[in-house]
């Protein structure tokens, strides 16, 4: 794979074509996984959690990460960050991008991208302005994706919320000023206390993922 420096940053010429020929395959190794339809997909991801390996016709290493369903992500990276590639199963280049080039310092720039990938594996590959990136880099990869908007599916005594979103998001509870909440449980279940509310006000019903994505909002009569 031949690379050429343009102002500092290495960029990654005729990837597709390196990593084509459908009889090579990576290592078998369990990848890390940021969704999971049992915890909800809310996980946080550090490079130096990762697992590494190198594809087919490369001495190069790659970090790679399973996705369980489309997400949209958001990647940040930041120590001399310059230029990253991501991968597909196939090994085809999916997605490219630079830094937002903040210097922060002589040494320290900052990169930030939200992004739609479907389900499946992928390769990360991380570049610095210099040369190459290294596992002190700190990369996180996180979901930007919202919470299902919750469903009330009843309020019993008119003081005890029950209903239904992701699961392993926030669910919030609007009665006049006062703000409840509660975490879901793994079936993405919630049941709220408030105070005994008046019959016939409203409440307002929203959700927030881990990474604090707000769900769209849910108004419900009490009865």
């Amino acid at each position: 794979m031949k690379k050429i420096i343009t102002r500092g940053i290495a960029v990654c010429v005729a990837l597709s074509i390196a990593f084509t020929g459908a009889s090579f395959a990576p290592a078998k190794v369990e990848a890390a996984s940021l969704a999971s339809s049992a915890k909800g997909s809310e996980t946080m991801i550090t490079l130096d959690k990762w697992y590494k390996t190198s594809l087919p016709r490369s001495s190069e290493s790659f970090y790679y990460f399973s996705l369980a369903k489309k997400t949209k992500v958001r990647l940040k990276a930041a120590y001399n960050a310059g230029y990253f590639e991501i991968l597909n199963q196939n090994y085809k280049l999916v997605y490219a991008g630079t830094s937002d080039e903040k210097m922060n310092g002589p040494q320290d720039w900052t990169l930030t991208k939200d992004i739609t990938l479907s389900n499946g594996t992928y390769y990360l590959h991380l570049y610095t302005k210099d040369q190459y990136s290294g596992d002190k880099m700190k990369f996180i990869l996180s979901d930007r994706t919202a919470p299902v908007k919750p469903k009330v599916t009843k309020v019993t005594k008119r003081k005890v919320v029950k209903g239904k979103t992701t699961a392993g998001s926030t669910v919030y509870v609007k009665y006049r000023k006062k703000i409840y909440s509660k975490k879901t449980n793994a079936k993405g279940n919630f049941t709220i206390k408030t105070k005994k509310m008046k019959k016939g006000t409203r409440i307002t019903v929203w959700a927030k993922s881990k990474n604090g994505i707000k769900s769209k909002v849910t108004k419900y009569k009490v009865k």
